[in-house]
């Protein structure tokens, strides 16, 4: 359904090898899942390649596993997006088509999205 390749926006990106509709699951995100407070004993404020809970106040660390939604590069206008402890089409994806994430707002004030 998908593959990591050398993506033109940046590093490796996600792409799809076939046409998928909206709203498929692509992959579970994988992880050890814990409590902000442990998390944070852990890793400090380092959410990177994380998927957080805040409405249960739990945070799945995926890091150092190999989640697909870790090669997705950046963009305003995102075709996957992370809900239900997985990695979901949120549009229509075409086939070779890069997949893409909206990342979560915890940058500096000067950092600036780029469009793609």
């Amino acid at each position: 359904m998908y593959r990591v390749q050398e993506s033109p926006v940046n590093g490796l990106g996600l792409f799809a090898t076939q046409d998928i509709l909206t709203d498929v699951r692509l992959s579970d995100f994988k992880g050890t899942e814990m409590t902000f407070r442990e998390f944070k004993e852990k890793y400090g404020k380092d959410t990177r390649y994380c998927y957080i809970m805040k409405r249960i106040n739990r945070i799945i660390d995926g890091k150092g596993v190999d989640n697909p939604s870790h090669y997705c590069n950046e963009s305003a206008t995102p075709n996957v997006c992370l809900k239900k402890k997985g990695l979901y089409t949120c549009s229509p994806v075409k086939a070779g088509d890069e997949l893409f994430l909206s990342y979560p707002r915890n940058y500096p004030r000067d950092y600036t999205l780029r469009q793609t």
